[in-house]
């Protein structure tokens, strides 16, 4: 199962925001070791805020656990139906990859508001052939432990294996803890993780070091006692905290929970993020710190949506019989369409209708409202086999079991009263019905959403609106505002307020529709009538096979692998690091008569430093794992690694790190070969350049080069004329990104056009990207056009691309490697090492060839005037 886009783009931000807060963190320590005074004026909660800013350009609300210390606290908005499951499972995989610097064991706490997803998750996690259990076996491999509230867990299982201990959000957020076994005492978990009850020494040190325990008597008290609960466990692993419906965790009492459980990070996803103050003795503030948003036209894009929505508004004295009677024509009518397209070559559907009634339980069938066993019966009435038919109620459940989605399942028609709520999932649900008032009727915000996703479905026509495409609502009592302003409510409580509604009637039926064909913009007319010329950007060119340079074949498959070898002395250097870096201060509490109490002292010894004494044994399975995600060669990862192993236990030092610092070592020796890796990438980048193979290449997409969309999807209407479409295709610029525009601005009468490149490609919409020689694309921020005003038609002078990055980022590895592709770039264009490619000439329907002249620069943090203002006087 592939990843969507705006999956792919969430989880890139996520790890953006991880490598950068790990790095900070690695930097605050040194600093702490090398100038502990200037140290002390930084703490987790600077990192945090300085990284989420340059990342979204908004402002970051901190959040401070029981312990006192500041915590990362992130909301992912996410509609419902955007994948959130998925998006929490690659976080947790880059969370223990980045953060917790490669480790594969820990606890990670996911807090779940509605049972159906808690029972969903569970257990589609814990089967195996599921792809959201192989998601995380692809990182952790089998050593996986999936935990309910009620399990026991010991320390041995924290040790080696990755430990998810699901939870319900009303279970851990209560104002009197002591109620729920969460916070009580529980002798499940004093295995190795607790001290025994007599051993008060042991109790005491605990509760000195972590003094927001929960337990029986005080440090100070003569028999202390940590409580052995689940609450407790959970504040000494320091844990990684996933939120479902975080929105539901915005009050006092949630907030308290949550600083309680001493989290290490925290990431909530909902699909509608609050803000939220109390006041009084309820006196609290909870802000969103939204890392990333999702919008309703990112799933609009992946077409996991159908629209335009219609709504049929009821003639006068309209009855429950004659909306029955239209729904059925309008599913069958559907259901000959769905013929068509899969006699076409289509996918399989089977249009479902969902009728929503008043009532459905066994004592409630009166002739005063309708009873889903009226609805059956009608239903047979109109020539509806009953094997179509399937009611779902609290106490009626005739779906149980049966697979909706597939092309053996009858059920075309589902009739429930609210019982299809969150967590209930069908592409084929087309039309819903509503018996109820629509003034009145609390459940349809909820019940849009099960006609409009299409979690699985892709769109019919990709051209043209198909009755596939789209969903339709029939109802029977209400106002027709008052029920399109419920429709728009549902929208929103699905997070999909961002569709921005449009609604137009022609007196007996209204159109909800998205404004997607009123979104989409094209280039500005002046620019194509006589700057056209600029809409071209340089990919490298193997000028001699006439093709993109591709990091596949000209980089990868090239690198030559024999030649990674170890030496003597990165052995030796080995030596030293599990060694001489792994020592650590070592501390004993005692009793000491003359102070008659408990008092830290050192060793017997002497000497209060002493060698970190591990017995983490290296696993050969998991080296191999490791070197091949690196080489991808598996018969060459193989040998390497038994090459490497048999040198580990060849010397005695050596040895000792076999079976005490196994995780340290594979991480030294991946990061050894990466570096290997990216010096003879660069390597044989360098030599392509030094043969004259690589040019630069101009031409449109067809051709294999880079041509700007002549149309693109717009967020905004354009408040400025200088932007290269009519109207903006971005959604917000970050503080930094507008400092880079308004110096941009200041060359207005130089300036031809300006454009914000995405940071990724849509299914309709592909963007600029430069392939170096390593295998991620760089996507640089902006592009610039200036023309010459000395010249009496103002020709176009020269095409400037933008990287930005802030300051913190300078002199990152990542940073320095793409200065130097932009270096490359400009030093080929500058001199004349150019192709334009033949079928983008003949094609050309402008004066003159496309414009070569380009030049790549990259802008760091508070040098925007340095850089940008030389580029206009040139």
């Amino acid at each position: 199962m592939s990843l969507k886009i705006y999956q792919q783009n969430t989880i890139t931000k996520i790890e953006e925001f991880f490598l950068q807060y790990k790095k900070k963190l690695n930097d605050l320590d040194s600093l702490k070791i090398n100038y502990p005074d200037l140290a002390s004026s930084f703490s987790n909660d600077d990192i945090s805020n300085n990284i989420f800013t340059q990342i979204t350009g908004c402002g970051y609300f901190s959040y401070k656990n029981q312990s006192g210390s500041f915590y990362p606290n992130l909301t992912i908005k996410a509609p419902t139906g955007a994948g959130k499951t998925i998006i929490a499972l690659e976080t947790m995989v880059r969370y223990f990859k980045i953060v917790e610097s490669d480790s594969r064991k820990g606890l990670v706490v996911w807090a779940v508001h509605r049972e159906i997803i808690y029972t969903q998750t569970i257990t589609r996690i814990r089967n195996k052939n599921d792809f959201y259990r192989q998601t995380l076996e692809n990182y952790f491999g089998n050593n996986i432990l999936i935990k309910e509230k009620g399990d026991p867990i010991t320390q041995d299982e924290l040790d080696n294996n990755l430990v998810i201990l699901f939870v319900m959000l009303q279970s851990i957020s209560v104002s009197k803890k002591e109620r729920f076994k969460v916070f009580q005492d529980d002798g499940r978990y004093i295995m190795s993780i607790f001290p025994l009850d007599d051993e008060y020494a042991k109790h005491k040190e605990l509760l000195e070091n972590m003094p927001f325990l929960d337990h029986f008597g005080s440090a100070d008290s003569l028999q202390p006692q940590v409580k052995t609960s689940l609450g407790n466990l959970i504040r000494l692993s320091k844990p990684l905290i996933l939120i479902d419906e975080y929105h539901k965790f915005f009050t006092k009492i949630g907030f308290e929970t949550l600083a309680s459980l001493n989290p290490k990070m925290i990431i909530g996803y909902t699909a509608t993020p609050v803000n939220k103050r109390g006041t009084g003795v309820n006196a609290f503030e909870a802000n969103n710190n939204i890392l990333v948003n999702i919008t309703g036209k990112d799933l609009r894009d992946e077409e996991m949506i159908k629209y335009p929505i219609n709504i049929e508004n009821p003639p006068t004295d309209y009855s429950w019989i004659e909306l029955l009677k239209d729904l059925k024509n309008k599913r069958d009518n559907l259901e000959k369409d769905a013929i068509k397209n899969l006699n076409n070559g289509g996918s399989y559907i089977r249009p479902i209708a969902v009728i929503q009634v008043e009532n459905t339980g066994d004592d409630q069938r009166n002739k005063s409202s309708v009873h889903a066993e009226d609805a059956r019966e009608k239903l047979i009435e109109f020539g509806v086999p009953p094997s179509h038919i399937a009611i779902k109620s609290s106490t009626t459940d005739e779906l149980n079991k049966i697979e909706l989605m597939s092309s053996e399942c009858e059920i075309r028609y589902i009739i429930t009263k609210f019982a299809l709520q969150e967590g209930w999932d069908c592409p084929f649900a087309y039309i819903l019905g509503l018996m109820p008032s629509t003034s009145s009727n609390t459940q349809l915000t909820q019940l849009i959403g099960r006609v409009l996703r299409q979690p699985y479905q892709s769109k019919i026509s990709k051209d043209l609106t198909s009755s596939l495409d789209q969903c339709y609502i029939y109802y029977l009592k209400g106002n027709t505002q008052d029920t399109i302003n419920l429709v728009k409510k549902g929208l929103e409580i699905e997070g999909l307020d961002q569709l921005e509604i449009l609604t137009t009637g022609d007196g007996s039926k209204t159109v909800i529709e998205t404004s997607n064909k009123a979104e989409i913009t094209k280039i500005r007319e002046d620019v194509i009538n006589k700057y056209s010329n600029s809409l071209y950007l340089p990919i490298f060119w193997i000028k001699s096979e006439s093709r993109k340079f591709s990091y596949e074949l000209d980089i990868e498959c090239n690198i030559d692998w024999v030649k990674c070898t170890f030496s003597e002395k990165f052995y030796d250097d080995l030596v030293k690091i599990f060694i001489e870096d792994r020592s650590r201060t070592h501390s004993v509490i005692d009793w000491d008569d003359e102070k008659h109490s408990f008092t830290t002292v050192k060793d017997k010894f002497g000497d209060n430093t002493v060698t970190y004494k591990s017995h983490d044994v290296l696993s050969i399975s998991e080296l191999q794992k490791r070197i091949l995600e690196v080489i991808d060669l598996p018969f060459l990862s193989f040998k390497m690694a038994n090459n490497i192993v048999k040198k580990l236990l060849s010397k005695e030092e050596l040895k000792k790190g076999f079976d005490t610092n196994g995780t340290l070592i594979i991480k030294e020796i991946v990061k050894y070969i990466n570096n290997y890796k990216d010096n003879q990438a660069k390597a044989l980048f360098e030599k392509l350049l030094t043969e004259d193979k690589i040019y630069l290449a101009f031409g449109s997409q067809k051709d294999g080069g880079f041509q700007f969309n002549k149309t693109v999807n717009a967020a905004n209407d354009n408040q400025d004329n200088k932007y290269l479409y009519e109207k903006h295709d971005f959604e917000k610029l970050n503080n930094f990104e507008e400092n880079v525009k308004n110096v941009i601005f200041n060359h207005n009468n130089k300036l031809l056009w300006w454009y914000r490149n995405p940071e990724s490609d849509t299914k309709m919409q592909k963007n600029f990207h430069i392939q170096g020689y390593r295998k991620y694309k760089i996507r640089p921020d902006f592009v610039i056009s200036k023309i010459d005003i000395s010249t009496p038609n103002n020709n176009l002078q020269m095409v400037y691309i933008l990287e930005s990055k802030g300051r913190m980022l300078d002199g990152n590895p990542d940073t320095e490697y793409k200065k130097y592709i932009f270096e490359k770039l400009t030093e080929l264009a500058t001199n004349g090492k150019t192709v334009i490619l033949e079928d983008s000439i003949q094609n050309q329907v402008i004066e003159g060839n496309i414009n070569n002249l380009v030049q790549a620069h990259f802008i760091m943090q508070d040098s925007e005037n340095a850089t940008i203002n030389p580029l206009f006087k040139e």
